[in-house]
């Protein structure tokens, strides 16, 4: 975690003392929320009216993240993502990579599939935009448009 630490002091600003307290932190908070919430939810329901209601990756997501409280940021997308099994580019601030490299270094020491996690560094005009736009990418939430990484599709009873 003091890596963690570090790296937000460092590409923030924020005193150490403050990652330490509040940025760092918050990160465990969104993973703890995460899986209390995907254990809660399941994939395949039932509904009264006989349809099924199923939830499921939406497609590769591009997610755009902005400068302020990156670790945060970073887990209430990369978190979803995951959790659904979803294929992912994340492309953080130009002025904030650090916490990104070190989420993507973490998601693939973790396991995650080769091509899982992308990670893509660069600026908001070009490179964000580009991945706003890729036909390839179904959803990308960004800092100004957030979106679902899932959608929820019914489908009717069966005779």
């Amino acid at each position: 975690m003091a890596f963690v630490r570090g790296a937000i002091s460092s590409e923030m600003g924020a005193p150490i003392t403050m990652s330490r307290a509040d940025q760092a932190s918050c990160g465990i908070g969104h993973i703890n929320s995460f899986i209390a919430a995907r254990r809660d939810q399941p994939e395949r329901a039932d509904l009264s009216t006989g349809n099924v209601l199923k939830r499921e990756p939406i497609g590769v997501c591009g997610l755009i993240t902005p400068w302020t409280w990156p670790i945060s940021q970073i887990a209430q997308k990369v978190l979803p993502a995951l959790a659904l099994g979803a294929t992912f580019v994340l492309k953080p601030s130009a002025y904030a990579p650090l916490s990104a490299a070190l989420s993507a270094e973490i998601v693939h020491g973790a396991g995650d599939p080769a091509g899982g996690c992308i990670l893509v560094q660069g600026d908001g005009p070009t490179d964000g935009a580009a991945l706003s736009r890729h036909p390839g990418i179904a959803t990308s939430p960004s800092p100004a448009r957030p979106g679902p990484v899932c959608r929820s599709r019914r489908t009717p009873p069966t005779a």
